[in-house]
């Protein structure tokens, strides 16, 4: 094992749950690097952080759409905070619920002063919609540096993959001081991640 992946492998060898948080006014401030994860309800968001993260069931997932409807943050390795947040655009919430939301993911994007990245995760199968375009802009005009992490690309042909990548790079053209890259990802067989994995480790060298 060379260096480098010694290195990644230390570095996902701890990770340890600080808390549950639906009043931003409650989340602690650590100072360490901080990222976070978001997407549509039913992205894959907490496989794909299981994944990452190298433990099982460390975010919950369910086969019910919308389960996180608070912000839950990870610590790793004692070097830096992965924070997961609700998933967006689940049609069965609430109109309140979906404000109070709304409003909880937008002040941690505005206050969070030690926010190195957000990764915006898309379904490969879908590609972008509406509800996600709103999502980057508010994303674009928070000013913190963002990473488009495509999903589920096993269940998707690579034609129709192909097109996705290259619509969103499109887009993200008009965000040149904030949009990263795009990371094609696949829980099944790995695909992508280590990729990310690395983008988490350069924020923190």
């Amino acid at each position: 094992m060379n260096k480098g992946y010694r290195s990644l492998s230390q570095l996902f060898s701890k990770t340890n749950f600080i808390g549950s948080y639906s009043d931003y006014s409650k989340i602690p401030l650590m100072d360490i690097p901080e990222i976070c994860f978001i997407g549509r309800s039913n992205v894959g968001k907490s496989s794909l952080i299981n994944q990452i993260t190298k433990v099982k069931n460390l975010a919950k997932t369910s086969k019910t759409p919308g389960r996180t409807q608070a912000i839950n943050l990870f610590l790793i390795s004692d070097r830096i905070i992965l924070a997961d947040l609700p998933g967006y655009g689940f049609s069965r919430f609430s109109k309140n619920l979906k404000d109070q939301l709304t409003q909880l993911i937008n002040q941690y994007f505005i206050n969070r002063k030690n926010l190195k990245k957000i990764f915006l995760l898309i379904d490969c199968r879908l590609g972008l919609k509406s509800i996600d375009l709103d999502e980057i802009t508010i994303i674009g005009e928070s000013g913190v540096l963002f990473s488009i992490i495509l999903t589920k690309i096993d269940k998707c042909i690579r034609n129709h993959r192909i097109k996705n990548e290259e619509d969103i790079s499109n887009l993200l053209k008009n965000y040149p001081s904030s949009y990263s890259k795009i990371f094609s990802t696949s829980i099944i067989d790995n695909q992508g991640i280590v990729d990310v994995q690395k983008d988490i480790y350069g924020l923190i060298r």
